[in-house]
């Protein structure tokens, strides 16, 4: 803003001096010609008459020192001309606008055409068709069904809040406590009940075996094998 601020004040205090620099110029350009042609100073006493016809100053000297001093103004021209390119450059973003826009519309208007509202009319028959067929035998469906899913989400509601209920007055450790012991005593009496039947497997093994002795030895005697 401080540069934009500074180039109109630059473009407006050229635009108001240019009247002065040109008066001022033309003047010192006369008393130029004055010195450079040797007039008398009688003869410099003239009547002069300023017409700016398109830029020309024109000065009219009486009897043969009529002269004609032309200026374009070249100089002023070319340096209000580049301070209007500098300005333009810097503050003139009309094509980079006008090309957003053109592609703004390309894509959401050329390239989408009526999607939208394609879409819409697409929405409003099904909203339509909903309201006049389907709402009614919704709202029968709602009317049969819904007091037997309410009973059954009541029902599953109790069976949860139950065993919540069992949930906090379910003491853990106690519990776990109780069990071990009870395995414990479920192992201790299975080795007990191994070794028993252990013990009695050995004692029917030992009394087999003395059967079978007996058996033998009277055999022999029977036999005489004895020697």
């Amino acid at each position: 803003m401080l540069l934009c601020e500074r180039f109109l004040d630059l473009r407006s205090s050229l635009a108001l001096d240019s009247s002065n620099f040109r008066t001022t110029y033309f003047s010192n350009k006369f008393s130029l010609c004055n010195h450079a042609t040797g007039a008398s100073p009688s003869a410099q006493r003239f009547s002069s008459t300023a017409n700016h016809v398109t830029g020309i100053l024109v000065y009219t000297l009486p009897s043969d020192m009529s002269r004609v001093v032309y200026s374009t103004d070249i100089d002023m021209a070319s340096v209000i001309k580049d301070t209007g390119e500098i300005w333009g450059r810097l503050f003139d973003h009309r094509p980079f606008i006008q090309g957003e826009v053109t592609f703004f519309l390309r894509e959401f208007q050329e390239k989408r055409s009526d999607r939208e509202v394609e879409h819409l009319f697409k929405i409003l028959e099904y909203t339509t068709e909903l309201k006049e067929s389907q709402l009614d035998r919704t709202e029968q469906l709602g009317d049969c069904h819904l007091p037997s899913l309410k009973a059954n989400v009541d029902v599953a509601l109790s069976m949860c809040n139950r065993v919540l209920q069992r949930e906090e007055n379910f003491d853990s450790d106690n519990i776990l406590s109780e069990n071990r012991l009870l395995r414990k005593k479920e192992w201790e009496k299975f080795i007990n009940d191994m070794s028993n039947k252990c013990e009695k497997v050995d004692q029917t093994f030992q009394e087999k075996e003395n059967e079978i002795q007996e058996f033998y030895v009277d055999l022999e005697k029977k036999l005489h094998i004895m020697p």
